[in-house]
């Protein structure tokens, strides 16, 4: 420990880097520090498991220097720069030697630098992974990630896995979250395809990728992975975002998880206002596009679809809805009455040929008159033009509008103008773009700015939590979580966090308990005028256990805490510990990969899903040639397991036995095969028991099937 506060000031000094935001993929030679080039990523697989508040990425990628001006002979490094999204949480890092995996160690930061550096001396085979707080002159201080890969030759390619999980964005219908396409389009050679795969669970089972509506996902099952839903989503240009969105409802607004681990336990909060404390507000909204292509770094038929899926995941029945566009010089409306929000699919549907050109005075002004004759809705105006910056032209535009409408109807900006191009200088500070009109509308409308350049989310979250700020508005809230002979502690905001409160805008919250459930929510606030105060009990849900996860994303939240604090030798040290015992980076440790030695060994645990990615037909085949097959659900698992066994035509019941062994090789629990009736096809239970009926301890296990010919053998994953 006195060691780490030796590396303190080290850290600090190139923690901070001046580095460009932009995710990047170089190949070089590290013995010519100015020879590098683009790197081409050949494939990708992305795993997706949702664990409530956060889903886990597993992010398979494959590297090569396709088309670059090395030799064959030339040994080069891989450098992927890239950012995740806030609060995301990376806690595994895989890299492939030859067909076998080796798992990274997570050591302080210093002396994985010092290792790393030495071995691409020596020509041997590490990865590392960092955590940087970097910044340029345009953007504020933001945190990105700096993987390197070594060596690898010119023309082979290396392989690695990267897991993390990445907070969703929750709504009244779906839950959401970006896929990485950033990485991917990192790539010199663009990918044609991305290979998903997606575990269900009870209540998150249905996946649908939103810029990809036809997308259908085939079913399968897997003797280690267990169920799994696959999917080839092909890449264009086309689709420079692209989000997964799973199905979730709950009719009265709330999701509770938990895990206990000893007395400890973790738990995990959702709350939707409007649904948990029976607030009713319908919403109108008339959603404005003012599309420039010259201007844009998101496509028009992105912009379209995530303006779609936000409304759609956003608007009850009760809601309704318009869209003004600018169509062929003129402005369009999509009706000249409110539409019921049934109708979504059905409206954008409809929307051609938008122009690639915008007309801010035009459009804002059509949809001030249409909200003065329905007399009641507020705009939500989605912009990346920027011909209104300067104040001259800004301020007359808003003295203009004031015609059509005074005082102005609530009006929430959403600008994606991402450039620096167009500046102005007022009133001592930098505008950018549109910046000074949009902060002056929304401010005297008292709608909401939301600006892509300035935040760093993505363009959906930010189109979703705009949609959301459109409803009533909750004041004075306050939310207060306990449980049964205990109470919660270190509880973690994972939205909301110093913002105001919105009606469907969801409460997401991560925390710490002793006792036992059920969890105990107390909230007041005032809304519409009026006081209300509700005290809710609410159980964990039984179709969705928590799992070790949950105190992954616990110590996520509660390192990020750590790492906005000021950094004393004390937070860094305790910023280390935490990091290093729970296996998530941080800003001080690093992921190192190496080579097996005399005391590193290959991952015995460590299981391709790649392997996943076969064909049905290849699947169905294997099935019908009459052998033996195992599958369990869930797996890993909490309190019980499901396994489904296929017997072959053949097998010998009288010569055969089903077992479950640990990792010891010792038989914890045996089934009788009289009891089948000599049935072929049957499924087992296990309840995590021994023989005897004691809980067995958390672990692995091996259900076992042994005949006379053969053994076979599927991992079982038990965590409590």
């Amino acid at each position: 420990m006195k060691n780490f506060l030796l590396y303190t000031s080290i850290f600090i000094s190139f923690l901070f880097i001046k580095i460009s935001a932009q995710t990047s993929l170089y190949v070089l030679d590290p013995r010519q520090g100015w020879g590098w080039e683009r790197g081409t990523i050949e494939e990708a697989v992305l795993s997706v498991k949702p664990h409530g508040l956060y889903l886990e990425y597993g992010l398979y990628l494959t590297f090569s220097a396709r088309g670059t001006y090395f030799s064959p002979t030339d040994t080069l490094e891989v450098e992927m720069k890239f950012d995740l999204p806030d609060n995301a949480i990376v806690h595994d890092l895989w890299l492939w030697i030859g067909d076998s995996i080796m798992q990274a160690n997570i050591i302080d930061r210093w002396t994985a630098s010092s290792i790393y550096e030495d071995i691409v001396k020596r020509r041997r085979d590490p990865a590392i992974l960092f955590k940087n707080k970097v910044w340029d002159y345009y953007n504020p201080e933001f945190t990105q990630y700096e993987l390197r890969i070594f060596p690898m030759a010119a023309k082979e390619t290396r392989k690695i896995k990267l897991t993390y999980l990445v907070p969703v964005d929750w709504n009244n219908n779906y839950i959401t979250a970006a896929l990485p396409m950033n990485i991917l389009n990192s790539s010199n050679y663009s990918l044609s395809k991305l290979n998903l795969i997606y575990y269900p669970v009870t209540d998150f089972e249905t996946p649908v990728i939103f810029e990809k509506p036809g997308l259908t996902f085939e079913n399968g099952t897997d003797s280690t992975f267990g169920n799994y839903k696959k999917a080839e989503v092909s890449l264009s240009g086309e689709n420079s975002l692209l989000n997964i969105g799973i199905e979730y409802t709950s009719d009265d607004g709330i999701f509770v998880s938990n895990y206990k681990n000893g007395d400890e336990g973790f738990y995990q909060l959702a709350v939707i206002p409007s649904l948990a404390f029976d607030l009713k507000n319908n919403k109108k909204i008339a959603a404005v596009i003012d599309y420039a292509a010259n201007n844009a770094i998101i496509t028009l038929n992105d912009l379209l679809n995530n303006l779609r899926n936000s409304l759609k995941a956003n608007l009850t029945e009760n809601d309704s809805f318009n869209v003004i566009y600018f169509k062929q010089l003129n402005v369009v409306r999509a009706s000249e009455k409110w539409i019921p929000a049934n109708l979504i699919d059905t409206v954008f549907n409809n929307i051609t040929s938008v122009a690639n050109y915008g007309s801010l005075p035009a459009l804002l002004s059509n949809a001030y008159e249409f909200i003065d004759s329905t007399s009641n809705g507020s705009v939500l105006l989605v912009s990346n033009s920027t011909d209104a910056g300067n104040y001259p032209v800004a301020n007359q535009l808003i003295k203009d509008l004031k015609t059509k409408m005074d005082p102005f109807p609530v009006t929430t900006v959403v600008d994606f103008y991402t450039g620096h191009q167009v500046w102005y200088y007022i009133n001592n500070r930098y505008y950018y773009g549109n910046e000074y009109f949009f902060e002056n509308i929304t401010r005297l409308s008292g709608g909401n700015y939301y600006s892509l350049r300035n935040n760093n989310q993505n363009f959906s979250n930010i189109v979703s939590q705009a949609v959301q700020s459109t409803d009533g508005l909750i004041s004075n809230f306050d939310l207060y979580t306990s449980t049964e002979n205990g109470f919660c502690f270190g509880r973690y905001n994972i939205s909301n966090s110093n913002e105001e409160i919105y009606l469907n805008k969801p409460i997401l919250q991560i925390g710490k308990y002793y006792g036992e459930f059920p969890l105990t929510i107390q909230t007041s606030g005032i809304f519409d005028s009026e006081v209300f105060s509700k005290t809710i009990e609410k159980n964990s849900l039984i179709s969705f256990p928590g799992n070790k996860s949950l105190e992954t994303m616990w110590h996520g939240n509660f390192i990020d805490a750590l790492e906005n604090k000021e950094q004393t030798n004390s937070i860094v040290n305790e910023i280390i510990e935490k990091s290093i015992g729970n296996r998530i980076l941080s800003l001080y440790t690093a992921f190192l990969a190496l080579e097996p030695n005399d005391t590193i060994s290959f991952c015995k645990d460590c299981y391709d899903e790649e392997d996943i990615i076969i064909s049905v037909d290849e699947e169905t085949e294997v099935s019908t040639n009459d052998t033996l097959n195992i599958a369990a659900f869930p797996n890993p698992f909490n309190s019980s397991t499901k396994i489904k066994v296929t017997l072959p035509a053949d097998f010998d019941f009288a010569n055969s036995s089903i077992k479950i062994y640990n990792i010891l090789g010792e038989a914890v629990k045996t089934f009788d095969l009289n009891e089948l009736g000599g049935k072929h096809k049957f499924e087992i239970s296990w309840n995590g028991k021994s023989e005897n009926g004691e809980n067995v301890a958390s672990g692995v296990y091996l259900f076992t099937i042994a005949t006379s010919k053969k053994v076979q053998t599927l991992k079982l994953l038990l965590i409590k």
